[in-house]
């Protein structure tokens, strides 16, 4: 009973989603308030306030706020209230422009912010769960080292001296960026951290953006690594030494995805004699168990790859994935496309995960590791596309300018005429791993609208792909 009085809730209208839009009223978004202990000064008259909310076009949060009535003391953090990405994300930002200095930031409490050239690290924790633009971001940096520096100078007067330079050139370089440029690191095992892009839909020349696999212990830090298996009332049943294999029998093609997308890849393409093979895996969404099946398969005038699909029977979530197969190519391979048709549209694409695709007339450039490994059609391809930026662009909200959305909005809409075949435009595909295909229906004849070009791997290129350190003659 008591409880009860401590926590006042504005319950969310019947039928409506517990992360309401942001901007909407208090009374019509689900907002608690919560009568809790200050820390500071221990008193019982504190209020913490909970919002679920969404971001427009990026991900629910819950917003907390804390205030309290006795010592005035007050704290605001943010968390994500969504899933975490399959990957993890680093970003690379060069700062060497005032306007760079106004790109907004989001920091989740799992991301490490490096700044090499001052050899300064912020670790997860300090500045964790926050929304801000890079000069608050740094402005707050500066106020974290002056907070210590009267003890540094009678503790350790070389400490003293050597924190205040780092808060020097940081200040230099908020003042005058073009001549004392940084770089910005952010690293982010969930993925849910990021820089604005400035040059949206345009990649941005000065933000660098690539994906990792995270390790089984950034698994277990952000509590997807299961060790233990769990049963519904919570009691933890012992893990089996070796995963049991549920089912070799052969399965019909378009279930092997459990997804629309594996209706797309026809029986007609696949030549396999390989059957089925199917995995018990934790969903990591629900952390249940749920079924992966894989199978390898031949693709005509093209090569070997692997179908990888998830689905779970406890939250209903579903993924799939194409793997490339056999060897490493000695080459890669640059595909050009006319699209002249509107059947060209309905042509199948294989994209990996090494591979970029460029559509010059509208401007596009998809880098390495943009929406993952796809088997789709063009225009499922130009649909992908619209709704990634639709779900994740900065440019749109109260706090962005009215010139990008109307630019971001004119773009969208551009995307999606172009997704119905009504113009002709240039698609260009390239896999440094030649991993990556789009369909011939002239094969084994060439296509007159398509150009195959092979080249050979520049040391960069090998360098990312971790080719250069590979030893495969006369190693113990």
């Amino acid at each position: 009973e008591k409880k009860k009085k401590n926590i006042r809730t504005m319950e969310p209208k019947q039928d409506e989603e517990v992360f309401a839009t942001i901007g909407e009223h208090a009374e019509d978004s689900g907002l608690q308030v919560i009568e809790s202990m200050c820390m500071q000064c221990q008193s019982e008259k504190g209020e913490t306030r909970l919002l679920f909310t969404v971001v427009p076009h990026f991900r629910e949060i819950i917003i907390a706020s804390f205030s309290c009535s006795e010592c005035h003391h007050k704290n605001t953090e943010i968390q994500f209230g969504g899933v975490f990405l399959k990957q993890g994300k680093v970003m690379e930002l060069k700062l060497d422009d005032s306007e760079d200095l106004n790109r907004q930031i989001v920091k989740s409490t799992y991301c490490t912010m490096m700044i090499p050239e001052l050899q300064l690290e912020i670790p997860p924790k300090t500045q964790g769960g926050s929304l801000n633009t890079l000069e608050g971001v740094l402005t707050r940096v500066i106020e974290g080292l002056e907070e210590h520096q009267p003890v540094w100078k009678h503790m350790n007067i070389d400490q003293y001296n050597r924190i205040n330079e780092v808060i020097g050139k940081i200040k230099v370089t908020m003042e005058n960026p073009s001549e004392h440029p940084l770089t910005i690191i952010m690293s982010d095992p969930s993925g849910n951290s990021n820089i604005e892009n400035k040059c949206l839909p345009k990649q941005d020349p000065k933000l660098k953006v690539r994906y990792f696999e995270r390790t089984k212990e950034q698994d277990k830090l952000l509590g997807l690594n299961i060790e233990e298996n769990v049963d519904e009332e919570g009691n933890i049943i012992e893990k089996k030494e070796e995963e049991e294999i549920v089912d070799t029998k052969p399965t019909k093609k378009r279930d092997l995805l459990s997804e629309e997308d594996a209706e797309k890849f026809k029986d007609v393409y696949v030549t396999t004699n390989s059957d089925v093979t199917e995995f018990k895996e934790n969903c990591h969404v629900c952390f249940k168990e749920g079924i992966l099946r894989m199978v390898i398969c031949n693709i005509p005038h093209f090569k070997e790859i692997v179908l990888m699909g998830f689905v779970c029977t406890h939250c209903g979530y579903k993924s799939n994935n194409v793997k490339p197969g056999g060897s490493i190519s000695e080459k890669g391979k640059k595909i050009t496309l006319n699209v002249t048709d509107p059947d060209d549209m309905t042509r199948d694409i294989l994209k990996s995960e090494t591979c970029s695709i460029s559509i010059p007339e509208l401007d596009l450039e998809l880098t390495e590791g943009t929406l993952g490994g796809k088997f789709t059609t063009i225009e499922g391809i130009l649909e992908a596309v619209h709704q990634e930026l639709y779900n994740t662009s900065f440019h749109t909200g109260d706090s962005s300018e009215s010139v990008n959305q109307d630019a971001l909005k004119t773009f969208l809409a551009k995307i999606k005429e172009y997704a119905t075949g009504k113009h002709q435009f240039t698609i260009i595909v390239d896999d440094p791993l030649a991993n990556s295909f789009i369909q011939n229906p002239f094969a084994p004849d060439a296509d007159p609208e398509m150009v195959i070009q092979e080249y050979q791997r520049s040391f960069d290129q090998n360098e990312t792909l971790g080719l250069n350190d590979i030893n495969t003659e006369n190693y113990t």
